[in-house]
């Protein structure tokens, strides 16, 4: 008896090699998908690295313009505070002022009525002494006759 060079394979043993060869390329196509899909989700995750650093500097920069506005902020309550104390002071300074030209107008409406006044005092002196000397007239005149 001689030996054949090659041997059939077993049908059955050639079944489960085929059906084992098949799930095999079947499994290498899930893996190769899964390996195109990792590679899709890692590029994805570096462009959200990129995204979240740029977003972050973003940020830095927004807190800095809000750190600056907020020194503006206080520097422009610190005019306007310093306005308003400058506008009470010069209130306050243009009151004494509007209070001492009323004292003044008040003065010189006196002075000029004072003399108006006294020579109404001294016409009424006057007249009064008039009528005692035209009295005392009287009285010594019909003494007299």
């Amino acid at each position: 008896m001689s030996e054949p060079t090659e041997r059939a394979l077993d049908p059955t043993i050639a079944t489960a090699l085929a059906a084992l060869a098949a799930r095999l390329d079947r499994l290498h196509d899930v893996q190769q998908a899964q390996s195109e899909l990792i590679a899709r989700l890692s590029a994805r995750v570096d462009q959200l690295g990129d995204q979240a650093s740029l977003l972050n500097g973003q940020g830095l920069l927004l807190s800095s313009r809000v750190d600056q506005a907020s020194r503006d902020i206080y520097g422009a309550r610190q005019i306007v505070m310093q306005a308003e104390h400058q506008l009470q002071q010069g209130l306050v300074s243009m009151t004494e002022r509007l209070n001492e030209a009323i004292a003044d107008i008040h003065r010189l409406h006196m002075i000029r009525e004072s003399p108006e006044y006294k020579i109404k005092i001294l016409r009424d002196d006057l007249l009064s002494l008039g009528q005692r000397l035209a009295q005392i007239e009287r009285t010594y005149g019909q003494g007299q006759q």
